[in-house]
């Protein structure tokens, strides 16, 4: 394929995204009319509160992707010390981030979502000293930061939800709906990244426009988000993680719903670190490949596939069995779309289009697997437990990058297959163990032993729980 033939064809997969995004938002739509009148009421409002500082946070950590590693090629750092730093922000993740975010069961949800905010901002602030033990805090930070991002936002929205005793279709909805805006949001976050570096003064300005966006997240939540806790159930810090972990091994299902979310997103850092040197050696002009243009198609399949789980989960009543079984298809659909990909010889058109489907596997994926998280954790654990899930994630992703640059890519692409493979087995092992049981509602307290929006801290759920210092930050 030629250079020409290679760009109608990215043309034409965004005129199917966007005639894809077009016929299932207007499906979507139906597919809640069976949804009571209070339950849209509930659901709109959560969506509202949620959904600004969600897609705020999210923004903040798209806009860094594209320029971390050019700003450390700025400061006259080698492959291997850029690769150390890496590994230290996935160590830091697998270490110090678990057990911060496995505070906020006992600090507050709320908190830890602010936690993320600061950790994330000082992190982005450190891009500006050439000094490298100072970069390599900064990856320390945003290794914690991303462990934030991933579990406490996602506890605070479960917990709120099953306060106002939305039903599981409710919470698929806004989980779609979260996971459909942070691909648009991802999107602009490109865009406006590219313009920044491009008129407003090089690639250190995404990073120095993220704390000011940043404290107007932070403030958002502070203004409009109640906190909530755990059930008290860790009685302190260190009992927290333990409890998450005793929690966690407690139901042969729930290790098994771990391992299948930690491989698909194991695999799609994987696909991440080599996507770009695949098309390159597949293109017949590697040097004019838009990847800004390339990047946008993949998430438009991301929000193709979140539109689809939206109508395979939010019109039925076993919306927990539907999403493990909805699972089953789309690892096998990735597991389709990387297999041509580790022939050398495999066209550069058939990679891409296997490139998409992945894409539109993980965008269906996300809002799936949060729903079953959301129906399968207890809530005295549920940001521990998040958090602990995400341990082979990125134990995976630190060998990976130690190993950088001395395997093929072939035997990279074998390893995201294998990944996908195990956790297909995975989720067939989660259905025997009943993964997809009857819903059941999810007690979350009650919300009147809840501090107010406005901040005010007020009683423990427990007696158990009354010593525990106030969490607003």
């Amino acid at each position: 394929m030629d250079t020409r033939g290679e760009t109608e064809l990215l043309w034409w997969h965004g005129a199917a995204v966007l005639t894809c995004i077009l016929v299932l938002s207007r499906k979507g739509q139906t597919d809640t009319k069976n949804f009571t009148p209070d339950e849209k009421q509930q659901l709109a409002a959560l969506k509202r509160q949620y959904l600004p500082p969600y897609l705020l946070a999210t923004f903040c950590d798209w806009i860094q992707g594209p320029y971390q590693f050019k700003v450390y090629l700025t400061y006259g750092l080698d492959e291997e010390h850029i690769g150390k730093l890496y590994i230290a922000g996935f160590g830091a993740s697998l270490t110090l981030g678990t057990y911060i975010a496995s505070l906020a069961d006992t600090r507050g949800r709320r908190a830890g979502c602010i936690w993320y905010c600061i950790a994330c901002a000082l992190s982005c602030l450190t891009k500006n000293s050439p000094i490298y033990l100072v970069l390599m805090l900064g990856r320390v930070l945003g290794g914690i930061a991303t462990s934030l991002l991933f579990s406490t936002f996602e506890s605070w929205c479960v917990t709120e939800a099953s306060r106002s005793k939305l039903p599981s279709k409710c919470l698929a909805s806004l989980f779609t709906t979260a996971s459909f805006l942070n691909g648009l949001t991802a999107i602009g976050a490109s865009l406006i990244g590219h313009g920044l570096v491009v008129y407003a003064g090089g690639v250190l300005t995404p990073f120095n426009i993220v704390p000011f966006v940043l404290i107007t997240c932070s403030y958002v939540m502070y203004a409009n988000w109640s906190e909530n806790y755990g059930d008290g159930a860790a009685e302190d810090d260190a009992g927290s993680l333990q409890g998450g972990l005793t929690f966690m091994f407690s139901k042969p299902k729930l290790p098994l719903l771990g391992l299948i979310g930690s491989l698909f997103d194991a695999a799609l850092y994987i696909f991440i670190f080599l996507w770009t040197l695949s098309l390159e050696r597949r293109s017949a002009d590697p040097t004019h490949i838009p990847y800004g243009l390339a990047f946008a198609l993949f998430m438009g399949w991301c929000m193709i596939g979140a539109l689809a789980c939206q109508m395979a989960l939010c019109n039925g009543q076993r919306v927990a069995l539907n999403a493990a079984r909805l699972l089953l298809v789309l690892l096998t659909l990735a597991c389709v779309g990387l297999v041509p990909c580790i022939d050398a010889t495999t066209s550069y058109a058939t990679v891409f289009n296997g490139f998409c489907l992945l894409e539109f596997a993980f965008g269906a994926y996300s809002p799936a697997i949060a729903l079953l998280r959301a129906y399968h954790l207890d809530d005295s654990h549920r940001t521990a437990v998040t958090a602990i899930f995400r341990t082979p994630t990125n134990l995976s992703v630190c060998l990976i990058l130690f190993y950088a640059g001395r395997i093929p890519e072939s035997m990279e692409i074998q390893l995201c297959i294998c990944l996908l493979v195990v956790a297909l087995c995975a989720n067939v092992a989660f259905l025997s163990f009943g993964g997809g049981e009857k819903d059941e509602p999810l007690d979350a307290g009650d919300p009147s032993e809840y501090p107010k929006a406005n901040g005010d801290h007020v009683k423990a759920r427990h007696p158990s729980t009354e010593s525990k210092r106030s969490m607003d930050v």
